[in-house]
């Protein structure tokens, strides 16, 4: 409930103040912690409105891949797989043309790995080179909680 009611207030002061910049930051932010207290519905609501209004405004362009992966991971949470496929898709293809920055790029990598782990089609082969290279990005970052994340996703599969 805390992220939540600082992502409201977050929002509410850019639409108030802020540029479009900020609103797409402040409803990026929003939309994940909607997905993580659990209401897709809203989280999908805010993070399609960040990506249109980035796209429309050509602003923050760099949260899209971002955005892209946490509206996979909401689909995801509905079943819809394949929803989730095409948005990691063009997410994956925005980082391979090196929109967005690397912290984005982790971000794709982690819900990949959850959507492959979740198709009963997908052979432990897949799923370890998404890992790998999840770890790798991880390596590059340099950064603790990005470990401690890759680490309780692997630790999440093994189970």
């Amino acid at each position: 409930p805390g992220a939540l009611a600082h992502g409201r207030r977050a929002v509410e002061l850019a639409e108030e103040r802020g540029n479009v910049f900020s609103r797409v930051e402040a409803a990026t932010f929003l939309g994940a912690a909607e997905l993580a207290d659990g209401d897709l519905t809203g989280a999908t609501s805010v993070l399609e409105r960040a990506r249109a209004l980035a796209r429309n405004r050509r602003t923050a362009l760099w949260y899209e891949p971002r955005i892209l992966a946490t509206l996979a991971d909401a689909k995801l949470a509905t079943g819809d797989r394949s929803g989730a496929r095409a948005l990691l898709s063009e997410a994956r293809e925005l980082v391979d043309r090196r929109r967005g920055w690397r912290l984005g790029a982790f971000d794709v990598a982690l819900a990949w790995v959850r959507l492959l782990a979740s198709e009963p089609a997908s052979g432990r082969t897949a799923i370890d080179s998404a890992l790998e290279s999840l770890d790798a990005l991880t390596a590059e970052l340099g950064s603790d909680p990005y470990r401690r994340i890759a680490a309780l996703e692997r630790a999440r599969l093994a189970t």
